[in-house]
């Protein structure tokens, strides 16, 4: 027979635990996805200058660009969609179609574009 004390302390376990999974689930504030797009969008900004600085060339796409270990190496949007690159010389286009995945749009159906030179410094004008 199982003592009432330990019955006692497994529900307590099993109770806290559900309520850990309910914070986490519900109650987390999730990053929203056009600012998760912003955020990667500028985090592939500053990579596309450091591998232009080193290979004196632009990846043929953002996959190339080598994993950093404790970043975010994902190329898709808040949306779960790629992130668009474009290059043409040094100038390098990043766009993401927003939450319609269609151009143009107002909110969070609006683009969000990058539009900058490797060789010039990072600066983020979206």
């Amino acid at each position: 027979m199982i003592p009432k004390k330990a019955i006692l302390v497994a529900s307590v376990i099993v109770c806290a635990a559900a309520l850990c999974v309910f914070v986490l689930t519900f109650l987390v504030e999730r990053i929203p996805a056009p600012d998760m797009t912003r955020s990667r969008i500028g985090g592939f900004e500053y990579r596309l200058h450091d591998y232009y600085a080193v290979n004196h060339r632009l990846p043929a796409s953002l996959s190339d660009i080598p994993v950093e270990a404790n970043k975010d190496n994902e190329v898709v949007d808040g949306w779960g969609r790629p992130i668009q690159y474009s290059s043409n010389g040094t100038t390098v286009t990043l766009l993401s179609l927003g939450k319609d995945g269609r151009r143009g749009g107002t909110g969070e159906d609006a683009d969000i574009v990058d539009t900058f030179d490797v060789v010039k410094e990072p600066e983020f004008n979206f």
